[in-house]
């Protein structure tokens, strides 16, 4: 399922606070969605596969509820992977958010609130269904997936260069279903 309209291409991040893959790769990604074409939406999809997981998890919700998700994003991943700092419970990570002008009693009453308890519980349903066994993963138009694989030598800037030449197929096969034409750039040339 993509949670974006038929005119936009959903790029579905999966990731995790506590995951220090997923902080390297935030610098990267930034760059990359300021350079996105105007149709992709990218989205965030925090893993609980754990109860300190599942803590970040309800952090990025509740900031989102709040208004200050995009504010406080790279700014946590600093915190925890160049500060040092370390928060285990949402009562910890109230005092962080306290310093983007949430109260911490409003930051842990929406962290703990029926809407962030369900995006959680989405996030624990998704996981399995796009088979994200590790972070960051991407997941393009909710039909591709996008990791590292240390085996193979793919690093996160290869994710990168899979993630444009996606999405650019993504967006010719819209824009080919459009017009009923298919672009030479998806067909392969039949050898005779």
């Amino acid at each position: 399922p993509v949670s974006t309209s038929a005119d936009q291409v959903e790029v579905l991040e999966a990731f995790s606070y506590a995951c220090g893959g997923c902080a390297n790769f935030e610098p990267m990604l930034q760059i990359w969605k300021s350079r996105a074409p105007a149709q992709v939406k990218l989205v965030r999809l925090p893993i609980a596969w754990n109860a300190p997981w599942e803590v970040f998890a309800r952090a990025y919700y509740g900031s989102e509820a709040l208004g200050v998700a995009e504010k406080t994003h790279v700014p946590l991943f600093d915190a925890l992977f160049k500060q040092g700092k370390t928060y285990k419970t949402l009562e910890d990570l109230s005092s962080f958010y306290a310093n983007y002008g949430i109260k911490p009693a409003d930051f842990l009453k929406v962290t703990k609130s029926f809407a962030v308890n369900s995006k959680v519980a989405r996030s624990k349903q998704l996981a399995p269904r796009y088979e994200i066994d590790g972070t960051p993963t991407l997941i393009v138009a909710g039909k591709y997936k996008v990791t590292t694989d240390q085996q193979k030598k793919i690093g996160q800037p290869e994710m990168l260069k899979t993630l444009d030449f996606l999405v650019q197929k993504e967006l010719l096969e819209r824009k080919a279903s459009q017009t009923n034409v298919v672009p030479a750039a998806l067909t392969s040339p039949v050898k005779k």
